[in-house]
């Protein structure tokens, strides 16, 4: 088997051997060569995220962007309800606090972000 670096949609449906490439019904496979520098960039990357360090401060991250997910699912974080800066910032801070007396009374319901509500649907697999 042989790799064709310029190889179009019609000559990889066409493929005698596609099967073995790939499972996909319409879409070729795509391989891409990166320069040296790149590839060993993303090769140092991926290594560094397996470490102790890091996984600490994506942690952070994580929880920063799962308040940002609930601003945006619950309380409509994504749009303006009004025009110019100042009364869009007064906006965000009115759903952050928002956003902080509904984890109030979670936290008093008993409700931890851990813990989160099942679904109906969900709750039939259990």
């Amino acid at each position: 088997m042989s790799f064709v670096p310029n190889a179009n949609k019609k000559d990889c449906l066409a493929c005698p051997v596609r099967s073995q490439c790939t499972r996909a019904a319409v879409n070729p496979r795509q391989i891409v060569f990166r320069q040296q520098e790149h590839h060993e960039a993303i090769q140092a990357a991926r290594k560094r995220q397996t470490t102790r360090e890091f996984k600490e401060r994506y942690a952070k991250r994580s929880g920063i962007e799962g308040t940002i997910s609930q601003g945006v699912r619950t309380f409509g974080l994504r749009t303006s309800r009004y025009l110019g800066t100042e009364k869009t910032h007064l906006q965000h801070v009115l759903i952050a606090t928002a956003m902080n007396v509904a984890r109030l009374f979670q936290w008093q319901m008993g409700q931890t972000p851990s813990q989160h509500p099942i679904s109906r649907f969900a709750a039939l697999a259990l």
